[in-house]
């Protein structure tokens, strides 16, 4: 089956999620948490990146309190 940009957004999401997740976990464990927040922030700005990147071709694809700022094409480049 072809890949669709549905099912990466879907993934991106899903990573998002469990990055954000590991971030909280880090700071519970206080596992080098300044440092390894910081990475994990920075991988979740390059994922960020990447669904900007989709929702401006698929704006159907935002969430919700995302959606009229890119069907309307409001956002910042």
């Amino acid at each position: 089956m072809k890949p669709t940009i549905k099912e990466l957004n879907v993934k991106l999401t899903q990573a998002a999620k469990l990055l954000d997740e590991s971030a909280t976990l880090i700071r519970d464990l206080k596992f080098s948490k300044e440092t390894n927040i910081r990475k994990i922030g920075e991988a979740l700005v390059l994922i960020f990146d990447i669904t900007h990147q989709i929702y401006k071709d698929h704006p159907e694809l935002a969430p919700g309190f995302l959606k009229d700022i890119y069907i309307n094409k409001t956002y910042k480049e």
